[in-house]
């Protein structure tokens, strides 16, 4: 289950060699470098930077570098529940984690982070998707240029691993949203799919019917409009982001004018 990691990371380091070498290895965490550990063969974790603990540093549990040398089998066991943070003089300098955290997130030459997307004046939108494909992975972050064109994509169970995990999309499409409706049609602000010759995705029109789309009510339909000019809607019923191909996204906003 490992192998990704140590090809990435290079072999773990035995516990008590790692109690031997803890004020070498903890001052590399804090340049940047993540150390695998081992508890006998059995137990995996990793040393750190902060900068790859995604969750608010108030929120994990705490130990002095002196007692985390002395007790490092305690805080290897206690990592496959919490992050546990090292601290310097009650500074936070490290943090122990379960290897398992590692293995979803993308190698630091392919992640982008936050602070960078933001600098470069790109949007970062935050949902929570409870009933998606990937049970446990109910966060996404979607970084989205002024375009409207996704820079980046990072999808976890908590938010901060989903920050953690954003990196460019292996699709090419810009971030548009869809609105089932009830009412009146406000084309200045969203166009219809079929009138543009836009193919609804399956999964688009399996959320619609799940809010009422269908012959059944012929009040209920379908809008998109492209993310960075999308707005709520009177009458709107529900919204789902998505992506669509650029020419089809060209064509919307040529639609809506």
């Amino acid at each position: 289950m490992f192998r990704s990691l140590v090809d990435r990371l290079g072999p773990p380091v035995p516990l008590e060699n790692a109690r031997s070498r803890w004020a070498e290895l903890v001052a590399s965490a804090e340049a940047g470098t993540v150390t695998l550990i081992t508890r006998g063969g059995r137990e995996w974790a990793a040393l750190v930077p902060m900068a790859e603990v995604a969750e608010p540093v108030a929120w994990m549990p705490m130990w002095p570098l002196s007692e985390a040398r002395a007790k490092l089998g305690d805080v290897i066991y206690e990592s496959h529940a919490r992050t546990q943070v090292l601290t310097r003089h009650r500074k936070p300098v490290a943090a122990i984690v379960d290897a398992t955290v590692l293995l979803h997130r993308p190698t630091p030459a392919d992640r982008l982070p936050v602070e960078t997307l933001l600098a470069a004046g790109h949007r970062i939108i935050l949902e929570h998707d409870p009933d998606g494909e990937d049970a446990g992975e109910d966060y996404c972050a979607t970084a989205v240029a002024v375009t409207g064109a996704t820079v980046a994509v990072g999808v976890g169970p908590s938010v901060g691993e989903a920050l953690l995990r954003l990196a460019a999309p292996d699709y090419e499409g810009t971030l548009v949203i869809w609105y089932v409706m009830r009412g009146d049609s406000p084309f200045a602000a969203a166009a219809d799919p079929q009138l543009v010759g836009v193919d609804i995705p399956v999964r688009v029109l399996d959320w619609a019917e799940a809010h009422g789309l269908g012959e059944a009510d012929p009040d209920v339909y379908l809008l998109v409009a492209p993310a960075d000019e999308a707005g709520r809607l009177d009458g709107e019923v529900a919204t789902l982001t998505d992506v669509l191909p650029p020419e089809t996204v060209a064509q919307i906003r040529a639609e809506i004018g």
